[in-house]
């Protein structure tokens, strides 16, 4: 047997808030696969408990935002009890399907581990409301999705090579251990079909999914009686709807997906840093901001009436956080659109007087007021006021998250 592999995709918006809180509730319910680190590179140095979820929530968060185009990711550790790697990744601005992927060693998955992850799979296509998901032995899934492959020198052994089959609005990537379809598959391929699928074992999940299991164990995919069972899948199922490296250019079908390619319920590519820059849209008004930051911050103190709360504290923010108004549009009023600016300028100043640094202009088209620090990360007020106030992403965590040194872990 080889590392054992789970992939859960869905045509959802990973990268929430609420995502977030849902992925994390579902690994602490199973509490071996609760993590220890984490981070968005390797090695993960960043130690994950109770206390610190806060901090990976906005890690999750908080990945650098282009216009048109976000992608993210987050990657989770465990190494005592049951060891694994997790990646958590996300693309807007493109049609492809985003993904939870969990990888166990070889030495944990001869060790009952396949059922204790098969159980987890359930629970996250559940909770991310998955599409399609499989779990297999990392060598069936190199057998059936990887070409060109790279061989080390020393040791002749396979190392990698170029993943195949994964365009979904194509086809689906093959039949493995487990396969996992959600209701787009169901109602592609039918309730009667799957229900009438040759399987070892098959199960209608809770989210008006399936899951069908072709062996008892995931290392016995190249056995006779294996191999016979998904073959006879495939062509009960329909071998136009599944990827063959054998053929890989042949014609295949797959339903049509709403994939999401937008952030935050706003179509056609709008990001948290294109609705900032509605605010401040040129270089004059970018100075004319920094010029005016304190009375900026006086308007606010007088629209709220609470002048002693808002002392430019970091503690301060908690207020804002707990009296931040609705979510406001680059189409609003301006009295709206003011309110902004000047929650913009209290964040921004507050940063810039407890961690040091200055306001400054960014270079490029954006021309955006930012508060550059003295690491050499740079914070961006509007950013984080439109992030409070669409997401309620909390300015008090996020400052916490930066004072920490967090922002060196997203660049």
């Amino acid at each position: 047997m080889g590392d054992l592999q789970l992939t859960i995709e869905t045509d959802r918006d990973l990268g929430t808030r609420e995502m977030a809180e849902r992925f994390l509730t579902v690994l602490s319910r199973h509490s071996r696969f609760e993590p220890e680190r984490f981070g968005d590179h390797e090695p993960l140095r960043m130690h994950y408990d109770s206390t610190h979820r806060e901090s990976l929530v906005q890690l999750w968060l908080g990945k650098a935002i282009q216009p048109d185009y976000w992608s993210g990711g987050i990657l989770l550790s465990r190494t005592k009890v049951v060891r694994y790697v997790a990646t958590v990744s996300w693309v807007r601005g493109q049609r492809r399907m985003n993904s939870v992927t969990i990888t166990v060693p070889e030495k944990q998955a001869r060790r009952g581990v396949p059922n204790e992850l098969l159980a987890l799979g359930r629970d996250i296509f559940h909770t991310i409301e998955g599409q399609y998901g499989f779990a297999c032995d990392r060598h069936e899934y190199m057998a059936k999705n990887m070409t060109e492959w790279w061989v080390h020198l020393q040791t002749g052994r396979r190392q990698g090579g170029k993943h195949c089959g994964h365009d979904r609005t194509r086809h689906l990537p093959g039949v493995y251990w487990a396969n996992f379809f959600g209701p787009t598959y169901v109602k592609f391929f039918g309730e009667d079909r799957l229900e009438g699928a040759p399987a070892y074992a098959k199960e209608r999940l809770d989210c008006e999914g399936w899951l069908l299991v072709t062996a008892k164990s995931p290392d016995a995919w190249e056995s006779p009686e294996v191999k016979s069972i998904q073959e006879s899948l495939v062509d009960h199922m329909g071998r136009d709807a599944f990827f063959n490296i054998a053929n890989p250019d042949r014609p295949t079908t797959a339903p049509r997906f709403e994939l999401v390619t937008s952030l935050g319920g706003y179509r056609g590519g709008v990001t948290h840093r294109s609705i900032a820059t509605e605010y401040v849209r040129t270089r004059e008004e970018a100075h004319q901001f920094i010029e005016h930051v304190l009375d900026l911050i006086g308007r606010l103190r007088s629209r709220v009436g609470q002048g002693s709360e808002l002392d430019l504290s970091p503690e301060s923010l908690k207020y804002l956080d707990a009296s931040a108004p609705p979510p406001v549009g680059a189409e609003a009023n301006e009295d709206a659109r003011a309110l902004v600016r000047e929650m913009a300028a209290y964040y921004g100043e507050v940063v810039r007087r407890s961690l040091g640094g200055d306001w400054t202009i960014t270079s490029g088209d954006a021309q955006t007021p930012i508060v550059a620090l003295p690491d050499g990360t740079s914070e961006d007020p509007f950013v984080r006021i439109v992030k409070l106030l669409h997401d309620g992403d909390r300015l008090s965590a996020w400052y916490d998250f930066v004072k920490q040194g967090g922002e060196k872990l997203l660049r």
